[in-house]
């Protein structure tokens, strides 16, 4: 089981998109844990959280370096999502993403 951390400005469309992303997992056959956050104080997030990736909305793609400083020391994959698959609320293609991202060598 992993868990998947998503962040957006307030968390609501992404909050959609975790739910499908949460049944993509399930017809995987994974048992994945999707949640989406604010982007808001990232470090206490991902301190509270431990996410295995983080995926961040393209709205606030340009908080990417901001995002990544506050994540230094946890050794965890950081991308924005598509901003198509991120649009249409692709749940199965962001979820590929993730698993992608959680599966790769590190130095990749």
């Amino acid at each position: 089981m992993s868990k998947i951390l998503l962040m957006c400005a307030g968390g609501m469309s992404t909050s959609i998109l975790a739910k499908r992303m949460q049944q993509a997992s399930k017809d995987l056959g994974r048992e994945d844990v999707i949640v989406a956050r604010p982007a808001a104080d990232t470090r206490n997030r991902l301190l509270n959280e431990k996410p295995d990736v983080l995926l961040i909305g393209p709205q606030i793609r340009f908080m990417l370096s901001q995002i990544q400083s506050a994540a230094e020391g946890f050794d965890l994959p950081i991308t924005v999502m598509p901003n198509h698959d991120y649009g249409t609320m692709n749940g199965e293609a962001i979820m590929a993403l993730a698993i992608k991202l959680m599966t790769e060598p590190k130095n990749a």
